[in-house]
């Protein structure tokens, strides 16, 4: 029941990418950028979030081929669907886990101060995610749903309550409807109303771009356009021996 340290180092670093898997401090996997040549994957840099969720996979983890006497075709630990065989291709010991859950006592993210490839905020000068999503704000809200734009307001109390212990922390039920103490946000007051220290992205500037001109028709422009020289050229001579 004690709490383990998972950690990820992932580097985005040109010619050094790579992904390492530690548990408790001991080295369980490694992805080598070799591994990302192999296949002609490419690491994403782009900004992300982080998901902590309970997920069982039906190919990692699961027996591999099916085991003798099973079809493999469905999977259910209680065998309680119409067909009570679905348990069988089930690994040893897993049903007993479940249903699963776990705590989750901190999240920490570092980054290298002397990297540049390692970027902080949702919009970066190699990815203006800002910038794009100004641009084509139509595909970022249900429009038919009633939204009007795509980041929603946040949210600071207002959650149905009953009693105080349906809010967050320090938070009250007033009046059936959660009020948040100072330092949290969210419908029921259980978020960090976190801030950053400093400032990582920059205000985008729209501009205009000149337009893509083909390289087969400006050499077309180029060879009309010296067409057109030799010509004036000859009937100005012509004209000047008259």
């Amino acid at each position: 029941d004690d709490f383990h340290y998972y950690r990820l180092e992932w580097s985005t670093a040109k010619g050094n990418e790579s992904l390492t898997w530690f548990l408790d401090d001991e080295l369980v996997f490694h992805m080598p950028p070799e591994a990302l040549e192999l296949t002609g994957a490419k690491m994403p840099d782009e900004p992300m979030h982080i998901l902590l969720n309970t997920a069982v996979s039906s190919t990692w983890g699961f027996p591999a081929p099916c085991p003798p006497g099973c079809d493999c075709t469905c999977y259910d630990c209680q065998g309680d669907l119409p067909d009570p065989a679905c348990a069988c291709g089930m690994p040893e010991g897993l049903c007993a886990n479940l249903p699963a859950s776990y705590e989750i006592d901190s999240v920490r993210i570092y980054q290298r101060a002397d990297d540049p490839s390692q970027k902080v905020g949702c919009s970066t000068d190699t990815r203006p995610t800002r910038k794009f999503i100004e641009g084509h704000k139509h595909r970022y809200f249900d429009a038919y749903g009633g939204e009007t734009q795509p980041l929603k307001p946040q949210e600071i109390g207002g959650a149905a309550c009953t009693r105080d212990d349906h809010c967050g922390p320090a938070s009250k039920c007033a009046k059936k409807r959660c009020a948040c103490a100072h330092g949290w946000t969210g419908p029921h007051c259980r978020a960090a109303a976190a801030f950053d220290d400093g400032t990582w992205e920059t205000t985008p500037s729209l501009g205009f771009a000149l337009p893509f001109v083909p390289g087969s028709l400006q050499r077309c422009v180029v060879l009309l356009a010296s067409m057109l020289c030799a010509v004036f050229v000859v009937h100005r001579r012509q004209r000047h021996l008259k």
